[in-house]
């Protein structure tokens, strides 16, 4: 299993895409802030629930996650590396299971980029 997933997170962190999605939510983080910053007069206070003009970007994880899931996975399916995979004696439930680990650490990995940035 730990073979499984450095090998999908050593191609998750060298996909072009994965840079691209990184530098782009970030850009429109800051975008939502500049579009609604006059709402409020520089001496108030904002309401916490208008902080969340900071995480904007989650709406957008979801399709991420599906886009990046769906090109990786569909990427290793026509190369034959999924079938090598089963064939060396990985079960499908650990291949999907390491997967599905990759997404959630590259989607993190985006969120806290996101909100750091």
């Amino acid at each position: 299993m730990i073979k499984l997933l450095s090998g999908n997170l050593y191609r998750l962190f060298h996909n072009m895409l994965f840079y691209i999605i990184c530098l782009l939510l970030p850009v429109y983080n800051v975008f939502a802030v500049l579009m609604n910053r006059d709402m409020y007069p520089a001496h108030e206070i904002i309401p916490l629930r208008e902080n969340s003009i900071l995480f904007n970007h989650l709406t957008f994880i979801g399709f991420v996650a599906a886009l990046v899931g769906g090109l990786i996975i569909g990427d290793e399916f026509d190369s034959g590396a999924l079938r090598n995979k089963l064939t060396s004696g990985h079960t499908r439930n650990r291949i999907y299971l390491s997967y599905f680990m990759t997404l959630v650490i590259g989607m993190l990995v985006i969120h806290l980029f996101s909100v750091l940035v």
